[in-house]
């Protein structure tokens, strides 16, 4: 990616106009294993579009706090202090918007990895939840195995 992701997305395959349902993880093979996984198993649908929403950051977009980690996790400074890490809430900006969902979409499925901080990325993913919230819509959260991803579990490759 090339200059600022704020709000892009990479569509990689379904309706460019129009989507019923979306479906958008953080990257790449993360999105198209889900989709491979559907088509192999006959529950992929015609109206539903394939994003990756490139980072975490960008998916869940902008918190209006930063908070102590939840888990505790500390990071040591260049002066050799330890201190509890601090990451982005879960509350969104409302003056900085996220990517846009199309008007058209009435179901939503965000893919979390289970390789990343769970902590981050269950805030990243509940900051775009909010942002897209809407009656009508559905938004739910698909969590891939603890210490792999989508793709790891498509490949059969994770410890779990």
């Amino acid at each position: 990616i090339r200059g600022s992701v704020h709000g892009g997305v990479l569509r990689l395959a379904g309706p460019v106009a129009d989507p019923a349902r979306l479906v958008i993880g953080e990257g790449i093979e993360t999105t198209l294993s889900v989709r491979d996984a559907a088509i192999e198993a006959g529950r992929a649908s015609a109206d539903t579009a394939w994003w990756a929403g490139i980072s975490l950051g960008n998916m869940g977009g902008k918190a209006t706090e930063t908070v102590r980690h939840p888990e505790g996790l500390t990071k040591t400074d260049k002066a050799g202090r330890s201190r509890v890490a601090m990451v982005s809430g879960p509350v969104p900006l409302a003056d900085s918007p996220g990517i846009a969902l199309p008007a058209s979409v009435v179901e939503a499925t965000l893919l979390g990895d289970g390789d990343s901080d769970p902590a981050v990325t269950d805030f990243a993913l509940r900051r775009c939840a909010a942002r897209w919230s809407r009656p009508g819509l559905v938004v739910r959260r698909a969590w891939a195995r603890v210490g792999g991803d989508f793709n790891d579990m498509l490949r059969g490759s994770t410890d779990e």
